[in-house]
């Protein structure tokens, strides 16, 4: 939702078999057929989509319509799991700049068991899916929307924010925990630095920070 000029938009996928979107103005709920969704992030007017087949497609929903020209529609999101590694989650996200990311929540069980956020950038000129250790500066917010915004966020980490190149992320974004499936389980909120793969778990100021699922781009 945009607040200075009121406009928004609505998206949810039902078992990554559905996908359907509502913005202002619609009469009506649209219905995405044959877009099997995995993951999903805004910006622009364009639904970024991670199909279940681990390719983006990207819809203009200023138009309804796939956007001509898409650099990543043909190439497949593929890449090689190292000894002991297992993956949780893939998601999308969308940088500043507009560019795709591919978002890999990973335990690695080899001497040690660790938890990791890995990302992934396609190269446009070979096509191939990339693994980069930065974010040019910013933070990934991974709290529902999928975007890289300027850091610090100063509501989080009692008032010192987040620092850059770094991931911000709910509990169930990086691992299922032993209370995964309760309804009224605690929820925290994480930070994980791309330049350590070090996890910290801050304190917040606003305990609602925590129960969001979105988040506004643009304003901060």
């Amino acid at each position: 939702m945009n607040e200075r000029t009121g406009d928004y938009v609505a998206a949810w996928s039902y078992k990554e078999h559905y996908l359907f979107s509502y913005k202002k103005g619609d009469d009506v709920w649209c219905d995405h057929k044959g877009t099997r969704c995995r993951s999903m992030a805004y910006k622009d007017n364009k639904l970024y989509v991670f199909t279940s087949d681990d390719y983006v497609k990207v819809l203009d929903l200023s138009g309804d319509e796939i956007v001509e020209g898409n650099p990543y529609r043909n190439h497949r999101f593929h890449f090689v799991l190292q000894p002991g590694e297992h993956v949780w989650k893939k998601k999308v996200a969308i940088t500043n700049s507009g560019e795709v990311l591919i978002v890999l929540s990973l335990k690695v069980a080899v001497a040690e068991e660790n938890r990791l956020f890995c990302i992934f950038k396609m190269n446009v000129e070979s096509g191939d899916w990339e693994r980069v250790d930065t974010l040019g500066g910013e933070v990934l917010i991974l709290l529902g929307h999928g975007v890289t915004v300027r850091s610090p966020i100063k509501e989080i980490n009692n008032g010192e924010g987040i620092k850059s190149d770094s991931i911000c992320f709910i509990d169930y974004d990086l691992w299922p925990t032993a209370d995964y499936f309760l309804p009224n389980r605690q929820i925290n909120c994480g930070m994980f630095d791309l330049a350590t793969s070090t996890i910290t778990w801050p304190k917040t100021s606003d305990v609602a920070f925590l129960k969001s699922l979105w988040f506004v781009p643009g304003y901060a």
